[in-house]
């Protein structure tokens, strides 16, 4: 599958951040508040224009923020909302270094995990995880068009035992944050919903 060069990606995403930017409500720092004021686009820009793991970390803040329910930034927003939009799933699953720098970065930011060998580890987990998805054709840009069940529960069954892996070296209080927050090791889930195609019928709910 072949990507857009950087050139037209970086316009892409400046035309994203101004979009999203111009939409997004700016909050006060009460959760639940909208106060009118301008938002800092040039901190959207440069945000989007630095590296995936700058980038992750501030959606993964604003995740686990809003998950204690603690004051957030309308950039914090805009940035999360210009991100969802960048098929990051078909971008990093293809490389498992990416995404796993990506995903580890997140996943620190929204559960709070400051042992930098408990990082490690989750690093590791992840690009393991993704080195087999490849290989096994499990990554999403290697989703087949139809007929599509076999492809999902594999994947699935793939996602179940790198989860567990993960789960098994957290606190409780972590695990518990992780639960919370996500879905699983496979897959970035930035809170503004998932492709539920990609999951076995029931695990999503009805």
């Amino acid at each position: 599958m072949k990507f857009p060069p950087m050139a037209a990606l970086r316009r892409e995403k400046d035309d994203l951040a101004r979009r999203v930017v111009a939409k997004a409500p700016a909050r006060t720092n009460q959760p639940g508040t909208v106060q009118e004021k301008a938002v800092d686009l040039a901190w959207v820009q440069a945000m989007l224009a630095g590296p995936l793991t700058q980038q992750a970390t501030a959606a993964g803040s604003l995740r686990g923020k809003m998950l204690r329910r603690e004051p957030f930034t309308s950039e914090e927003v805009a940035l999360r909302d210009a991100l969802s939009k960048q098929q990051l799933n078909q971008r990093l699953e293809r490389s498992p270094s990416d995404f796993a720098d990506f995903q580890t970065a997140f996943i620190q930011a929204a559960v709070a995990i400051n042992d930098p060998a408990k990082v490690a580890q989750i690093h590791e987990i992840v690009r393991a995880t993704y080195e087999h998805a490849v290989v096994q054709g499990l990554d999403i840009p290697s989703k087949p068009d139809s007929g599509t069940e076999d492809w999902v529960q594999k994947r699935h069954q793939l996602d179940r035992r790198a989860t567990r892996a993960l789960q098994d070296i957290l606190t409780p209080d972590e695990k518990r944050s992780f639960n919370h927050a996500f879905l699983g090791v496979m897959g970035i889930d930035l809170g503004t919903g998932v492709d539920k195609s990609n999951y076995p019928p029931g695990f999503l709910g009805k």
